[in-house]
């Protein structure tokens, strides 16, 4: 899925700042083996600042930032998290969000540590049977509302 609200230029920047966060290890795959820029950009676009925020830390990133190495670019983002504080928040809120909602990251969050994501109910959690002594006392009460 490619974004058309933001260049080509600026999705490559972004691509290298979400792989400075979420840089993959032997176990979990890297932002940009997810193609999570795209999904990040939809994300950042669905907040009230919208793309703004993210696109001021994109522009205030050094020059050749993504051909720098990993330790660089650390550096760099760590400088902009004190002077572009919004757009640093929004591209890493964005980074996680896309990242943690990919299903092959949560096939792997599920495998590591047994947690099945989505919805408790109905599939989920068994729950004991009501005990109906719970509101013997609220049912013996006059109703608190008056016909109307």
């Amino acid at each position: 899925m490619t974004d058309q609200r933001l260049p080509a230029e600026e999705r490559a920047l972004l691509a290298a700042v979400l792989d400075t966060f979420l840089p993959g290890s032997p176990e979990w795959p890297a932002a940009t083996d997810l193609d999570l820029p795209a999904e990040a950009i939809r994300l950042a676009g669905l907040s009230v600042a919208g793309l703004a925020p993210l696109r001021a830390l994109l522009a205030a990133l050094p020059a050749g930032f993504a051909t720098h190495g990993p330790d660089e670019r650390e550096t760099a983002l760590t400088a902009l998290a004190a002077s572009e504080p919004a757009g640093f928040g929004a591209a890493l809120q964005a980074a996680y969000n896309a990242y943690y909602i990919d299903p092959r990251v949560l096939a792997i969050v599920a495998a590591k540590t047994g947690y099945r994501p989505g919805a408790p109910q109905p599939d989920g959690h068994e729950l004991p049977p009501f005990d109906e002594a719970l509101i013997a006392a609220a049912r013996t009460r006059a109703p608190h509302w008056r016909q109307a």
